[in-house]
């Protein structure tokens, strides 16, 4: 039988002598000699007929005879042994770019017919498939003298027929992203990581080999390092996975099985089909009962002990916005930038029990916080790359890795980490978590980080509940919870599939996340309004956050005004200083009045500017920037307080142009509504010094 084999090559590479040459394949069932085809142009030398196209294609050479239907008979993992630079003649750079194209054509595909790899240990694998069969052989394997045979090499003997056990009952998978190597057993349907306990304990059990057995680490490390070379790629799922192609969502329902919503019907079929799952063995799995309605709102949703003088959210609304996050979680997919849930209040707000009641329910009784430790992120990272739900709980200190990694969970972000016992090989620990934090204070909540909070103050409440009740009353009434779930998750599968729609303007930096939460909404204006007072909550913070260095800073101007001022526009001046002489007085400043002042350079310090320069435009402290032939210069001033009965003249384009920067609408009898001092202009928030802080009151027209 001739083979045809199709070599395209890129154009410009001069191929000497005639354009058809002679292989030899190196397999027992095709020795015989075989043409190859070349394609000048790299087109296709087929038509979908199995007819080739050299009437129409001048550039391919073919033989008269041959259809793509000869190819069927080929095994398509045959080890091709192809040798044409002697017979082509070329350069060595020519060579290597024929052979970086040498394909195959089947009709499954193109097949690169290089030399592959060839995974021995799979050969007769079927022989094994029978668990007493491999027990035995196990045996007599390690049952040999040493006298006869070298201990490695029983060990090895061992490891292959412990390898082709698992092969033919299952399959093997390797994730290189976070290099994790799996086996999936084709009965039972469920995944193992094959360094998990678990695994180590399975494999121990069916080959009957003690894990204290030095053979048995043969075994396991060998079927490690064979996986990662000849496995399949994959990169599993955990808890739950949206499909935007199919537009399914898929539940990891118990060791083995998944719910499939596909907007109508919740069916149970088979793990791996086709998402493949890990399972989470501290998680409790239940069957879902889908007759209830209400449930989730009165026993979990509206628990929370909201401060409604602290936000202009009401429980009503922060029940939708709670029940789109538990949502969110079951379709991350769809979500690259997560909120982060921060429940921010005294002792004995109630705010960690309500971030354990939302576990509970996702995962029930053995679901944990995390409390952090300060002085090293390894927990909280192991955390975080583990979960798809978690709580950091008593977040009340500066701690310094905290932001940056609030910023890496709520983008979805890697976290590289060097692999343990080597010197420099890098792992990527993926982030997929819906993370929530509670603490008493935001220390760590820097600017960039409140865009992406969901802040949620609470305060104590009149009467307590009994802690155990709320949790008794989710563990107990958990099937019926997780159905109401599952059908509030299907509703969103039916609206995804029949609105594809998009919000193409986002008032929230959290696009991802505001999209998908009007979209699968049933009142998409309402869920916009009640997020967009979200933004308002994050702006209070940011400004609450900034209270501390623009009180310090405008202490500072305020000393700095008198001999080295020059008024302007109704703005107070002070002289203009390089950054590095700014920020030895505000060092030197805060030092000698006892502010807390943990800025460590110039550089830090322009930074910090910039991230507060809403703020600062708010509290009526103008910051400019120069440059110089001396070099960069910075200049303060503060705007000079109106008059009540000064009258508002029409504001020409001044040489600052801040009025239309600030927002400010000429307008007269405004007042603070804390401090009542007067404003002669719209202004949001009070700047009036009360004692060492700024009042921070809202400010409303009188």
């Amino acid at each position: 039988m001739m083979v045809k084999v199709w070599i395209p090559f890129k154009e410009g590479i001069k191929i000497k002598g005639p354009e058809e040459y002679i292989m030899h394949v190196d397999r027992d069932e095709f020795i015989n000699e075989s043409r190859i085809i070349i394609s000048k142009d790299g087109s296709r030398p087929f038509k979908s007929s199995g007819e080739f196209e050299n009437d129409s294609n001048p550039n391919v050479v073919v033989s008269d005879g041959f259809s793509e239907a000869d190819l069927l008979a080929i095994d398509y993992f045959a080890y091709f042994r192809i040798s044409l630079r002697e017979k082509l003649g070329v350069s060595d750079e020519a060579w290597k770019c024929i052979v970086s194209q040498i394909t195959l054509l089947s009709v499954e595909g193109i097949f690169d017919i290089r030399p592959k790899q060839i995974d021995e240990w799979a050969i007769d694998f079927q022989d094994f498939k029978d668990i007493d069969v491999a027990r035995m052989d196990i045996g007599e394997k390690l049952s040999t003298s040493d006298r006869d045979v070298l201990p490695r090499h029983k060990y090895v003997d061992a490891t292959v027929i412990a390898y082709k056990y698992f092969y033919a009952n299952g399959s093997f998978y390797w994730n290189p992203l976070c290099r994790e190597v799996y086996w999936f057993d084709g009965d039972l349907k469920v995944l193992f990581i094959v360094d998990s306990e678990a695994f180590k304990t399975l494999c121990s059990n069916r080959l009957a080999v003690n894990q204290a057995d030095i053979a048995f680490k043969w075994i396991v490390s060998g079927i490690r390092d064979r996986i990662s070379g000849f496995a399949k790629h994959v990169e599993p799922k955990r808890f739950s996975y949206y499909d935007s192609e199919s537009k399914t969502l898929f539940f990891n329902h118990k060791p083995g099985r998944v719910l499939r919503l596909d907007g109508e019907n919740i069916l149970e079929v088979d793990n791996g089909d086709p998402i493949l799952f890990l399972w989470d063995d501290s998680c409790e799995s239940v069957d879902p009962v889908y007759d209830t309605q209400g449930l989730l709102n009165s026993l979990l949703l509206s628990k929370l002990s909201l401060d409604t003088d602290g936000c202009d959210l009401k429980i009503a609304e922060v029940v939708i916005i709670v029940d789109k996050l538990l949502q969110g979680i079951l379709f991350r997919s769809i979500i690259p930038a997560r909120p982060v849930s921060a429940f921010v209040g005294p002792q004995g707000s109630g705010k960690t029990i309500y971030a354990v009641l939302l576990g509970l329910l996702l995962f029930g009784k053995r679901f944990a916080v995390l409390g952090i430790e300060a002085q090293k992120p390894d927990g909280a990272i192991a955390y975080v790359t583990n979960n798809v739900y978690g709580v950091l709980d008593n977040a009340d200190e500066p701690i310094f890795w905290l932001p940056d990694l609030i910023a890496r969970i709520s983008t979805g972000m890697s976290i590289p980490r060097r692999k343990l016992y080597t010197t420099n090989e890098l792992v990527n620990y993926p982030t997929d978590i819906f993370l929530a934090i509670t603490a008493r204070q935001t220390p760590w909540a820097r600017p960039d980080v409140v865009d992406r909070l969901f802040l949620f103050p609470t305060k104590r409440p009149e009467e307590f509940f009994d802690e155990d009740d709320l949790k008794r009353n989710i563990l107990c009434n958990r099937s019926k919870l997780i159905g109401e779930l599952l059908t509030r998750a299907n509703s969103v599968v039916h609206r995804l599939r029949n609105n594809s729609d998009t919000v193409n303007n986002s008032p929230m930096r959290l696009s991802a996340f505001y999209n998908f939460a009007v979209r699968t909404s049933d009142d998409p204006a309402t869920v916009g309004t009640i997020l967009r007072k979200m933004i308002s909550t994050q702006e209070d913070l940011s400004l609450e956050q900034s209270e501390a260095f623009v009180t310090l800073l405008k202490k500072w101007i305020d000393s700095k005004i008198g001999g080295q001022t020059t008024l302007s526009n109704d703005v107070k001046w002070i002289n203009e200083m390089s950054p590095s002489v700014v920020f030895a007085e505000l060092f030197k400043y805060a030092k000698d009045n006892s502010f807390n002042f943990k800025v460590e350079t110039p550089l830090s310090l322009g930074h910090i500017l910039k991230a507060h320069i809403n703020t600062l435009r708010i509290s009526d402290i103008i910051f400019q920037k120069s440059r110089e032939n001396k070099g960069i210069k910075w200049k303060f001033g503060v705007k000079e307080p109106k008059k009540e009965d000064d009258k508002q003249q029409p504001s020409g384009k001044s040489d600052l142009g801040q009025s239309e920067t600030l927002g400010e609408k000429p307008a007269e009898g405004f007042e603070c509504v804390k401090c009542k001092s007067r404003y002669g202009y719209a202004a949001s928030k009070c700047t009036t010094m009360i004692g060492d802080r700024l009042c921070m009151g809202d400010v409303v027209h009188n």
